[in-house]
């Protein structure tokens, strides 16, 4: 049998589970839609652990041996455990709840997960900044190969900056409810949503001066024009020389779940 990881993409909208390869590849997926109550996303994280072992028995019919499991959580962790509960109706960590699979169980950030498969697929050594712009809005910085998690592992809230006020001065919410997805369609508008974003961007850019910027999620990835603004303006609002290039991400749709391997295979 060969040995793999299950990976575990844990979104608001939707549950990604895969099988990947310690060179990471990924051999088997399977997706289905977060449920969502009053209380939050996938209460317990019943969904999710009922994905984890539909996987696990498809992987031992496909004559795949199940040896670690990573999961991505948008939700602050520390040492491999949620901090917050923002996203997920969680009751117990998600290393209680995936136990039963029987190996060990690894859980990181989902941002800090895209961002470390990005690299990884990219290949180069140094320094690069992530924003994973969907949903909801995050960022982390990549140095060589690690992701910075900070004390609290909370270094990757960028969705809780404010607006600038030269986009917006009476915005009374976060950058997130302004420019993410889910906030663009609760204002039912996106216009303000790229200059917000690319002003946050050049205020990193100012402080941790990376290599290159990347532009993960649906939204920095899409193609469309909110992304193509973002990579317009920044330039604009840095006054030093050699700015950093604004790129979208290259790692494709499995990012989350090829950082989630990557993740669980570390810890193996």
């Amino acid at each position: 049998m060969t040995d793999v990881a299950l990976a575990l993409d844990a979104g608001g909208t939707k549950l990604l589970a895969g099988l990947v390869t310690r060179d990471g590849t990924a051999v088997l997926r399977e997706q289905v839609p977060t449920p969502r109550d009053h209380r939050g996303c996938d209460p317990d994280l019943r969904t999710l652990a009922a994905l984890a072992d539909r996987v696990r028995h498809r992987a031992e019919a496909a004559g795949f041996r199940v040896v670690t499991v990573g999961a991505g959580m948008p939700e602050y962790v520390r040492d491999g455990a949620l901090t917050s509960a923002e996203v997920f109706a969680w009751t117990r960590q998600p290393g209680e709840v995936l136990a039963g699979l029987g190996v060990p169980v690894a859980v990181e950030s989902d941002v800090r997960c895209a961002a470390l498969a990005e690299a990884r697929v990219r290949g180069d050594a140094g320094s690069l900044l992530y924003l994973s712009w969907g949903t909801g809005l995050s960022s982390t910085l990549v140095v060589d190969g690690r992701c910075l998690t900070g004390r609290r592992g909370e270094a990757i809230a960028l969705g809780e900056w404010p607006v600038a006020a030269a986009v917006d001065p009476s915005w009374p919410g976060n950058l997130e409810t302004y420019a993410s997805g889910r906030g663009i369609a609760v204002r039912g508008d996106d216009a303000g949503a790229a200059e917000a974003v690319a002003h946050a961007v050049a205020a990193l850019v100012r402080v941790l001066d990376p290599d290159v910027v990347v532009l993960g999620g649906g939204v920095g990835t899409s193609g469309g024009p909110l992304p193509a603004r973002v990579r317009d303006v920044v330039p604009g609002l840095l006054t030093r020389t050699c700015p950093p290039p604004v790129q979208p991400a290259v790692a494709g749709a499995d990012a989350g779940l090829l950082g989630a391997a990557l993740v669980a295979w570390e810890a193996a």
